[in-house]
């Protein structure tokens, strides 16, 4: 009897150490978890877990919810660089990048975090955020999902060591990006960072054959159909984050050359003319399985090489290592 109730102790004390410190968003107070849900002291704030989602959010958003279910499998079988090579490969080495900025058991907040990243939840302390209900189902080993929004974070001052993201910045509205800003500095602990991944507006040769093609299809295939209502230059995130107060570490643009991701040539090679063929020849090179790991191999090696001579306005993806300024 006793070595069992020791036992359901220590799995109690193991919950309750995992469990992350969350305040209203509205009002700023703190929660307490009780009864499948986290509520305030005066009970005017209640927030229903469900399959193990915090759900901040009431209204189901008509473009975002389900709309991104991906989740990152895979886990190297150790941390020895020879091991762990291909996280520099993976997401244009977002998830390298992430690695190499913070030590491991690090408290991280992913916003966007679709159905999360395995090796993440296995290596960092996570905390996934998005508004999508479905995809933070999915949400494998991180230690808890919020649905929420980022510019009402339900965590308190100074709780997390990063904050992290890919493919998500480009989605917010200019206006908006300058809240969120605000907010991640809030939440950030001294000495944190920001690790962002994300596509920006470019003068890239093949993205410009869409645009000269025709630019509403441009409009209609690279922003309104992927709700990438935040495009903006390098040039002008960079001056965002410097004018919000960051230190910019890390500003550096891949894909400047005409190697391009495949998910840009599927694009193409529905149009007509010399962009429609150009489309057809990237698909053909860069789909299927192993021909994809290949030529996305030859992709990060260019970026990483003469990429490099080119232009940051040539860029089509950005990835930015931020610091609060002390």
């Amino acid at each position: 009897m006793l070595p069992e109730l020791l036992k359901l102790t220590y799995q109690k004390i193991e919950l309750i150490n995992k469990m992350v410190t969350l305040i209203c968003p509205e009002r700023k107070i703190p929660l307490a978890f009780e009864n499948n849900a986290w509520r305030s002291a005066d009970g005017l704030s209640v927030y229903p877990v469900e399959e193990n989602v915090v759900r901040f959010l009431s209204v189901k958003d008509d473009f975002y919810e389900g709309a991104y279910l991906n989740r990152i499998h895979f886990l190297p079988g150790a941390e020895s660089w020879w091991r762990a090579w291909p996280l520099w490969l993976i997401s244009n080495g977002y998830l390298w990048e992430v690695r190499k900025q913070f030590a491991k058991g690090s408290q991280l907040l992913e916003l966007g975090c679709a159905s999360g990243v395995d090796y993440f939840g296995s290596r960092f302390n996570m905390i996934g955020l998005d508004i999508s209900f479905q995809s933070l189902k999915g949400l494998h080993n991180y230690k808890m999902g919020l649905q929420a929004d980022a510019t009402k974070l339900p965590l308190p001052d100074a709780s997390v060591d990063g904050v992290i993201s890919s493919y998500f910045w480009e989605h917010i509205p200019p206006p908006v990006k300058e809240l969120m800003l605000q907010e991640f500095k809030r939440v950030l602990k001294p000495g944190g960072k920001i690790v962002f991944l994300y596509d920006v507006t470019t003068n890239n040769t093949v993205v410009n054959l869409i645009k000269k093609n025709d630019i509403n299809r441009y409009n209609e295939l690279f922003l309104d159909g992927d709700g990438h209502f935040g495009y903006e230059t390098p040039i002008e995130n960079k001056a965002r984050f410097i004018k919000a107060g960051y230190k910019v570490i890390t500003h550096f643009g891949m894909e400047r050359t005409c190697l391009q991701s495949n998910s840009v040539f599927e694009k193409l090679r529905h149009l007509n003319g010399f962009a429609g063929f150009v489309g057809k020849l990237g698909y053909a090179i860069s789909a299927g399985r192993i021909k994809g790991y290949l030529y996305t191999f030859f992709v990060r090696l260019t970026d990483e090489t003469w990429g490099r001579l080119l232009g940051i306005s040539k860029s089509r993806i950005i990835i930015s290592v931020l610091q609060v300024k002390k």
